[in-house]
């Protein structure tokens, strides 16, 4: 009976610090999104969200907002997929087949020269136009 009880405040002491709490914010336009419909995430190295919609990218890093578009370097302004790859950079695919690339050691978002895109179909994406794959790029400072 001992063991019995000794197993049931063990499993009960335990079972708290297993237990996860979340906290979750709701944003929209009116705390800085770039328009309320949002068409991909994505996660950079230093846990900002980079959020693309059709009126931009917003950068959020939980408290302020920062709303990329066409005038500050992007392809167009209808971001419709996100990448990190393995440097930690950003890139963007756009809905009129352009690609956007931030530089995260120089902050800045840049037109990418591609030599070569190929879009492909993608089993896992609504519209086949968020799918592409860059063969070849060179990204220059500028």
């Amino acid at each position: 009976m001992r063991k019995l009880i000794f197993l049931y405040i063990a499993f009960f002491s335990f079972s708290g610090l297993l237990a996860q709490s979340y906290s979750f914010q709701q944003i929209g336009v009116e705390e800085g999104l770039s328009q309320s419909v949002v068409n991909c995430v994505v996660q950079d190295d230093e846990g900002v969200f980079w959020i693309g919609t059709m009126s931009g990218l917003t950068r959020y890093d939980g408290r302020n907002f920062r709303v990329f578009t066409k005038s500050e370097g992007l392809s167009e302004n209808w971001v419709t997929s996100a990448l990190k790859d393995k440097n930690g950079n950003l890139w963007f695919g756009h809905w009129g087949g352009g690609v956007s690339f931030y530089n995260k050691k120089l902050e800045k978002l840049k037109d990418p020269e591609i030599s070569a895109v190929v879009p492909c179909k993608s089993r896992h994406r609504a519209n086949p136009k968020d799918a592409f794959v860059v063969l070849d790029y060179a990204v220059h400072n500028r």
